[in-house]
């Protein structure tokens, strides 16, 4: 079995590139974990086997949760259901959703602490990185709006006259449409506080970035926007770490929504 097997025919169904997926798993070091695996097939399989021909062998060589959470694989209710419509899908600690791992990274709120963990130490991870090129950070300050509302942008960046506005999510990568529609989000919404960003730090006409992480710990290239503004080089070896840290954190979130 090749170690192209499973990446593609686990990831063909989501439209997702099958190229891209090979890389990060290299960068990441679980593609080692895919070779192991497939090496210990008996029979060579079609590059195009459907998933669920795929399933029964990862189960019987039990393949590291890492591997099954790139796969789309890990083990929720939707996903042991596939092909059993009369499986119960729906989430076994709130009962609202289908119980996804989408869902439960995003939106289940049994692991609510464990998700605000996962994005302060994702933050707290960028805002040691970028002072070491003397970029000074404000962490969540409070902004007042005109109406009066409060706002607490994740991350402020100020150097010289520069400032970037950066807020940081955490997010299922199962679609790039709608990731690229987050980052777009994430990038406009402080914007209505330009005045008091500037009076907070002094600095002139702040920029607005999103910070995205795939929950698989795949990096995305959006985030190069900011990269370049804070002109940090060599960014490659940050964001490598950063992608273990967003995969180590995820299954641990999992871990303990698995937990009884």
């Amino acid at each position: 079995m090749s170690s192209d097997v499973v990446i593609q025919a686990s990831f063909q169904y989501k439209g997702e590139c099958n190229t891209d997926t090979v890389v990060e798993l290299q960068e990441l070091k679980v593609l080692k974990e895919i070779e192991n695996f497939c090496n210990g097939g008996e029979e060579e399989m079609d590059p195009i086997t459907d998933i669920q021909d795929i399933m029964p062998a990862l189960q019987r060589q039990k393949p590291p949760n890492s591997l099954l959470l790139w796969c789309n694989l890990y083990p929720t209710r939707a996903t042991v259901s596939r092909g059993r419509p009369n499986r119960h899908k729906l989430c076994r600690r709130c009962e609202t959703a289908i119980e996804t791992i989408s869902h439960i990274s995003g939106c289940c709120p049994f692991v609510k602490n464990a998700r605000i963990k996962c994005h302060n130490r994702i933050t707290d991870q960028l805002q040691k990185h970028v002072s070491k090129y003397g970029w000074t950070s404000y962490m969540e300050p409070r902004l007042f709006a005109k109406d009066g509302s409060l706002w607490k942008p994740d991350l402020i960046l100020k150097k010289e006259q520069k400032i970037a506005v950066v807020d940081v999510t955490v997010q299922y990568e199962n679609d790039s449409k709608a990731v690229e529609m987050a980052w777009r989000e994430k990038s406009d919404k402080y914007k209505h506080l330009n005045a008091e960003v500037m009076e907070l730090t002094g600095g002139l006409e702040p920029k607005h970035f999103g910070f995205i992480m795939g929950i698989r710990g795949k990096r995305l290239g959006m985030n190069n926007c900011l990269v370049k503004f804070l002109g940090i080089e060599r960014f490659e070896t940050f964001a490598q770490k950063t992608s273990r840290l967003t995969l180590s954190l995820t299954l641990k979130l999992l871990q303990l929504f698995n937990d009884k």
